[in-house]
């Protein structure tokens, strides 16, 4: 879930990897949940199906764009997690440019 200026909380299924007590994800570059990033890196996150049913318990974090050498190990563990929807969608949009980011969970 990333939030809008007002506050409200907007949920939205990611793909995502964990490393090292971090989650990692990526987005298209020009989503809505990135522009909500910007103006608020705070997040809350849980397991949940393809469609967004929360399975389990969630947690607050931050988030962090990651840039360059960081971001390409992120996006390597997570076309390794999910090596047939990347083929999928490079195949269907080849020229979408995406970015990755770190959440870090709250204490």
């Amino acid at each position: 879930t990333t939030f809008k200026r007002s506050g409200q909380g907007v949920p939205t299924p990611v793909w995502f990897v964990l490393r090292e007590g971090k989650v990692y994800f990526r987005s298209e570059i020009n989503t809505w949940k990135v522009k909500r990033l910007r103006n608020n890196n705070s997040v809350e996150f849980a397991p949940c199906t393809v469609i967004g049913k929360v399975t389990g318990h969630s947690f607050n974090g931050t988030t962090v764009l990651l840039k360059s050498k960081n971001a390409n190990e992120a996006m390597t563990l997570i076309k390794k997690k999910f090596p047939l929807r990347f083929r999928l969608f490079k195949l269907f949009s080849p020229k979408t440019e995406y970015v990755v980011y770190e959440i870090t969970p709250s204490e």
